[in-house]
């Protein structure tokens, strides 16, 4: 049974403000990779996790379906909350969490699963509203003043390798739920 009829890894890879001193994430593609084979199962047959590097290449009318969309970065705290870098159209641009969320709401229109791999990620939490995004639940990788961990050694964000190994557990798509395991493990 599929729960996804589309999915998206979306790399928030703009160039941070030099003065954060955040080096470029080494993990990208292995945490796509990691992220493909952890949600595999619950995609629609013959669908697959795209890579989505510009959320503004994504004119069109995209399916009345739930969707996944993973975001995985750098975010820090600013000013009055969340904060990343992307790019746009090949230029590096700092957003805020009303811009992000637009622009990735555009891979969710009506609803589905959003999972935030970034420091800081919950805080997000306080711009999502059942009003301006429907249908959606969000998994955070980190507390709103917490880090998120990523070691080229793992070869993939941490959340991303723990949250495999619990949907591995879990292979029938009707047997997982998503926020109760993450709860217990």
């Amino acid at each position: 049974m599929a729960v996804f009829g589309r999915a998206y890894f979306v790399p928030l890879n703009g160039t941070p403000p030099i003065e954060l001193g955040l080096r470029p994430l080494s993990t990208t593609e292995p945490t796509r990779k990691v992220i493909e084979q952890a949600f595999a199962p619950f995609l629609d047959e013959g669908a697959s996790v795209q890579t989505v590097e510009d959320l503004l290449s994504t004119d069109g009318d995209l399916p009345m379906e739930p969707a996944l969309v993973y975001l995985m970065g750098h975010a820090w705290i600013a000013g009055d909350g969340f904060r990343t870098a992307i790019k746009l159209r090949g230029v590096d641009q700092t957003v805020d969490s009303d811009q992000l969320l637009t622009l990735a709401g555009r891979l969710l229109p009506c609803g589905g699963l959003l999972i935030v791999d970034t420091c800081h990620a919950a805080a997000l939490r306080r711009f999502l509203t059942l009003t301006a995004h429907p249908g959606l639940t969000a998994i955070f990788a980190s507390g709103a003043d917490e880090a998120a961990l990523e070691f080229p050694a793992d070869a993939a964000t941490r959340f991303a390798i723990t949250l495999r190994k619990v949907l591995n557990r879990h292979r029938r798509a009707d047997q997982v739920d998503i926020v109760a395991m993450a709860i217990r493990d």
